[in-house]
């Protein structure tokens, strides 16, 4: 059986996923990194919930990725000139 906590936390992440794919959907491309990180935390736990056997070099990459994509969301926001 599954962890509800697990399942919790798996569908607040897809939620967050989901708003920040929306919001660059609608333009705010700053955001990319941070819905692309989420996307990561989404597959990891899930993959985790589910006990499938992914290499650890595959999520190490993953959450590489992800920080540099975060960094590059978080670079784009202090950097973005208000209108």
């Amino acid at each position: 059986m599954l962890d509800p906590l697990m399942l919790l936390s798996i569908a607040l992440e897809l939620g967050v996923f989901i708003l920040l794919a929306l919001a660059v959907w609608k333009g705010k491309g700053e955001l990319l990194g941070l819905s692309f990180t989420f996307l990561v935390y989404v597959f990891y736990d899930a993959t985790r919930a589910l006990s499938l056997d992914v290499p650890t070099i595959f999520s190490s990459i993953a959450f590489m990725l992800a920080s540099w994509a975060a960094l590059w969301s978080a670079w784009q926001l202090y950097s973005h000139k208000s209108e």
